[in-house]
């Protein structure tokens, strides 16, 4: 099955260029469809005009975020990454790394571990140490 890419609209654009991070007004923001597509219109800006602006302006979204402290660079520490993969190696799922992206997907609805903040990384470790308490009660059931 293919992979569905995100479908950036009009109104994603509008909403980070009004967001309170970047806070462009509309001139400004035809400015910058002018100078990244070569349109003067919004409107007629392809999917993939659309999208390239989009990643522009998210991308200046995330330099004042990292620039004011709310966004941290690297995502989650080592500590944390390194108390995941042991808890990986303990539930048996070093050989199937689909199983540890399932849960990560099903729980914060992202696609890598690398994308967790400090509290998602804690409640990932915390819902990992549940499973392999799960797991041991059903071992020690069985035997």
């Amino acid at each position: 099955m293919a992979k569905r890419s995100y479908c950036y609209t009009i109104r994603t654009l509008y909403g980070l260029a009004k967001s309170e991070e970047i806070g462009l007004t509309d001139e400004l923001l035809h400015l910058l469809v002018q100078r990244e597509t070569g349109k003067t219109s919004i409107r007629a800006m392809t999917p993939s005009e659309i999208a390239r602006v989009c990643w522009v302006l998210q991308k200046q979204k995330d330099d004042v975020k990292r620039r004011n402290g709310v966004l941290k660079e690297g995502g989650n520490p080592a500590r944390q990454r390194r108390k995941i993969c042991l808890l990986e190696a303990d539930l048996g799922w070093c050989e199937n790394k689909s199983r540890l992206r399932g849960l990560i997907k099903r729980m914060f609805k992202v696609d890598a571990l690398e994308w967790l903040d400090d509290k998602q990384c804690q409640a990932l470790i915390e819902a990992m140490k549940a499973i392999l308490a799960r797991q041991k009660e059903g071992e020690k059931r069985d035997s």
